[in-house]
């Protein structure tokens, strides 16, 4: 067992000792031989320095960012109706678990005064920092607040805390507000991981204390508790760091299989396009139209011009029977007539008033169903010009009108109304029973053959898009995971160097302690000095290796941890880029079909 010196100063082993004097690991200690010792802790700028811990400080290295005066135009879209809805549900979720004094509902936050905008900022501004004070007008302080204390990227005007509830203001202030509960949220969540204890810690303690009882005992051989310190803590969390690199890696390259298969989805352009031109020959089709029913107009125009000079011709002659008439009838009062002749011109005038009345009836009708029959020629005429527009109209949506169209199979279906053919046959210029019926049948079935295909296509697409967003969600929560497991190696690091900074201080103290004691048995036994000084500087060369071969350690472990964190942080905002092109892709995707 190593034995207890005393007596010996430290200014007289250095002086006694060949060479320059040994640097120390401890802390800055001066030596009375005046010589500085660097300290192990100088040579390497601690990640986590100038942070306060606290939820109500401010923590600009991690969480915050320096202020810009550059205007930032806000990304989100944050008048969304969808959006507001969930930004009020997140607020008042945040203000009822943190003790809100005052009553809350979905409907007063649709549209709110400026004393209850006032009263949450105030609320959430002291749960940032409970010592802030404000000054006598907070339209003042909010833009302030917003900018220079938690440094919030977008602007907030002065001009809007004076009508908080309109339409227009309220979105935005509601998102700067949803904001700075994400950011305390945050937070709290840091803090709480940092108050998690680990076995790292407690391992490496023990192992601490193993290595400095065999020490004191004599023993120079710590290998085996080095190995089973690596076997226990830093072999194991290597394994699953691999083994989880490893899944993260296939993990990725399925997704940029994912992404590429969705980039080799033709792009709807085309068809939009294709859709155009079938729009833009509709309205040439349309006009044509037009075109027609304005010659159809002047040839019924031309019709019914005959039609009125015979109508005209018609009252001529009329007027000329009834002038003939006054005229016989004037003759028959000159005339000298006995009484049975003025009988049998009674009768005979009865007999052809008769016949005059039934043949004025029977023209009449005659006339008047000529002209029924006219009209509804007319109309069928008008019914037959509007069927065939519409199956031309039809026919180019069909894509089977013009000719050279992709149905049409090199034949010109396009109907045309000849409505002066002398023939049924010859008013329409396709035979529709011979040609055109059996041609639509054979669009009807490719068309159902199709469509057969295109739900197949559409539920092989949803299969796809429901896998899609199982991936995405199996990926935020592996992403949420690996941010726990980020902050946990933060804070065992940082735990981990605070130990091994107040190891190295207690064992410089008892290496001062014991160089003391060596000193008072040199005062007391000079015959024993020199045997004395060899075990003494036996022991601190021991020391030395000892605490070289630990340095050497610790700094190999937290390099390997930083290059860890580092490949954690790049594979993670990989990770998000990736699944949030995927999921907006898909998206796209689903909309298109």
């Amino acid at each position: 067992r190593r034995s207890v010196l005393s007596n010996i100063t430290p200014g007289v082993v250095n002086a006694s000792r060949p060479g320059p004097p040994r640097p120390s690991v401890g802390p800055g200690r001066v030596s009375n031989a005046k010589v500085a010792r660097p300290t192990m802790g100088m040579g390497r700028l601690s990640t986590v320095s100038n942070r306060k811990s606290s939820v109500g400080g401010i923590r600009r290295s991690s969480v915050y960012h320096r202020g810009s005066t550059t205007k930032v135009t806000d990304p989100r879209n944050v008048t969304d109706k969808g959006v507001v809805h969930r930004n009020v549900e997140k607020l008042i979720s945040y203000l009822t678990q943190h003790d809100y004094d005052r009553p809350l509902s979905p409907k007063a936050l649709t549209a709110p005064t400026t004393k209850d905008f006032m009263h949450i900022f105030e609320f959430l501004a002291h749960r940032v920092d409970p010592l802030y004070v404000f000054g006598p007008k907070l339209e003042d302080e909010v833009p302030l607040f917003f900018r220079r204390v938690v440094c919030y990227p977008i602007t907030i005007n002065k001009s809007a805390l004076f009508s908080v509830g309109s339409p227009l203001t309220w979105p935005h202030l509601l998102a700067a507000l949803v904001w700075l509960v994400d950011l305390l949220s945050y937070e709290e969540g840091i803090a709480l991981n940092r108050a998690t204890p680990t076995d790292v810690e407690e391992k490496f303690f023990i192992y601490l204390c193993k290595t400095y009882t065999a020490f004191m005992s004599g023993e120079d051989n710590l290998d085996v508790l080095e190995e089973q310190l690596q076997v226990e803590c830093f072999a194991r969390q290597c394994d699953e760091v691999e083994s989880q690199i490893e899944t993260l890696s296939r993990e990725c390259a399925d997704a940029k299989e994912k992404l590429q298969a969705i980039r080799a989805i033709p792009s709807p352009l085309a068809a939009q396009v294709s859709k155009k031109k079938d729009l833009e020959g509709d309205i040439a089709k349309f006009r044509q139209v037009i075109e027609d029913m304005k010659g159809a107009n002047e040839a019924q125009r031309s019709k019914l011009e005959p039609a009125q000079r015979e109508l005209e011709q018609r009252e001529e002659e009329i007027a000329q029977l009834q002038r003939e008439r006054q005229e016989l009838e004037q003759v028959i009062q000159t005339q000298e007539v006995n009484q049975e002749e003025y009988q049998r011109m009674l009768v005979d005038r009865a007999t052809l008033e008769n016949a005059l009345t039934s043949t004025t009836q029977k023209r009449e009708l005659a006339q008047s169903e000529a002209w029924d029959m006219e009209i509804r020629i007319s109309r069928k005429l008008d019914e037959v010009e509007r069927s065939v527009a519409a199956f031309n109209t039809a026919g180019h949506k069909l894509k089977l009108l013009p000719a050279n169209a992709k149905y049409a199979n090199g034949e010109n279906y396009e109907l045309h109304l000849t409505s002066s053919a002398t023939s049924i046959d010859k008013m329409l210029n396709v035979n529709i029973r011979g040609i055109l019926l059996p041609a639509l049948g054979r669009l009807k079935e490719t068309i159902k053959q199709k469509q057969m295909s295109k739900q197949v296509d559409l539920l092989k697409a949803k299969e796809v898009h429901d896998r899609l967003e199982e991936a995405y969600s199996e990926k935020e929560d592996e992403v949420t995971g690996l941010q726990g497991q980020l902050q946990t190696l933060e804070a065992q690091y940082k735990r981990a160097r605070e130990a091994c900074a107040d190891d190295v201080r207690r064992t410089m103290e008892e290496a001062e302690s014991v160089e003391k004691q060596v000193c008072r048995i040199k005062e007391e036994r000079s015959g024993q000095l020199a045997s004395a000084e060899r075990a003494h500087q036996a022991a601190q060369i021991r020391f030395h290796d000892v605490q070289n071969s630990l340095e050497r350690e610790r700094r190999t472990t937290n390099e390997a941890i930083m290059q860890f964190l580092n490949v954690l942080a790049g594979h993670k905002q990989f990770t998000s880029e990736l699944l949030a092109s995927t999921e907006k892709k898909a998206r796209e995707m689903v909309e298109n079909l």
